[in-house]
């Protein structure tokens, strides 16, 4: 089963999108504005997919590619523009954007799950981590040192969202800010994890500069690359977000509404 995330104002649409969805035994979450959909994909996390209508909200839906191309994490994530948007230039501009595909309504069966299907043969999140077996003959490694590796990333992560947000205030002593950066960096790169690595290396330049009002919002990120090894490290883990969706009455019909 997939989690697929729809985002899209039109109530009809939204509407043969779950049927469509639900028919292929996956969770379908239907957003009506960009503000939610994200939302909804930083609380979720395990989503594999956005169907996008770009013209959701006038020019929310590509706006809204725009924002997942330009994060840290999001920016490799599947999006299929599935739209009534013809013009050629909205075209070029979602193509430049990495979408997957480009389609028109109204929505084809077929053509839908055969989206889902690609986007699953190599998700999104595996590609933030170097596969563990490859890993392990390379550096020489057990699984279970590995693991702990990345649990120890992990926990690494979740101390500097509480800890870099301070700095912003407090003007951390830099050698010592970089030295904490570039050790989280060598943990991470040494249990083949890619998760938040470039967002580490852009706060270690930051630190460098002395703009210590970059690390005001470091906690978000720092957390989410946190959450991403955890699912990893545990494929039945789910964030306490889809939990709850999980747990709504509607789930009887995998079908989420926001």
């Amino acid at each position: 089963m997939a989690n697929i995330l729809l985002l899209d104002d039109n109530d009809v649409a939204g509407c043969a999108m779950q049927e469509i969805l639900t028919r292929g035994q996956h969770a379908a979450f239907v957003a009506t504005n960009a503000d939610d959909a994200w939302r909804i994909l930083r609380e979720g996390v395990l989503f594999d997919l956005v169907f996008l209508e770009l013209n959701v909200s006038g020019s929310g839906g590509i706006n809204f590619l725009r924002k997942l191309r330009d994060d840290w994490f999001w920016k490799i994530l599947p999006v299929v523009a599935y739209t009534t948007e013809r013009d050629s230039r909205m075209v070029r501009k979602a193509l430049a954007l990495k979408v997957q595909n480009y389609l028109i309504k109204p929505y084809q069966e077929e053509s839908i799950i055969s989206e889902v299907s690609k986007a699953m043969q190599k998700p999104w999140r595996d590609l933030h981590f170097d596969e563990p077996a490859s890993f392990c003959t390379l550096m020489e490694l057990s699984p279970e040192a590995l693991v702990t590796r990345r649990e120890e990333v992990q926990s690494g992560f979740e101390a500097a969202a509480k800890e870099f947000p301070a700095w912003a205030e407090a003007r951390e002593n830099e050698e010592n800010a970089i030295l904490r950066i570039r050790d989280l960096v060598s943990s991470a790169e040494g249990a083949g994890v890619w998760a938040g690595l470039d967002y580490l290396r852009d706060l270690q330049i930051q630190a460098i500069q002395g703009n210590w009002a970059a690390f005001a919002g470091s906690a978000e990120p720092l957390n989410f690359a946190s959450e991403l090894i955890r699912c990893q490290l545990n494929p039945r883990y789910a964030p306490e977000f889809l939990v709850a969706a999980l747990s709504r009455p509607e789930h009887a019909q995998s079908v989420f509404r926001f």
